[in-house]
């Protein structure tokens, strides 16, 4: 589409462990360009993962854009 990222990378990456379920969450930085103009996109994310059979599988994934106020 008219949307191609060049890099996104990972920050701030947290994982809380429930037993056989775990919560991962951090900051996406995405560079890309939308349309022919950059487009720098900063979101945060949670995954749920959960463990079954030896092996971990993502159940649940979601961002949320990160928004600037200004005072």
């Amino acid at each position: 589409g008219k949307l191609k990222f060049q890099s996104i990378t990972t920050d701030n990456v947290q994982v809380r462990v429930y037993g056989n379920t775990a919560v991962e969450t951090g900051l996406s930085i995405m560079n890309g360009q939308d349309k022919g103009k950059t487009v720098p996109r900063d979101t945060r994310f949670t995954r749920v993962w959960v463990k079954q059979q030896g092996r971990w599988w993502l159940v649940a994934n979601h961002y949320s854009s990160q928004t600037q106020t200004t005072h």
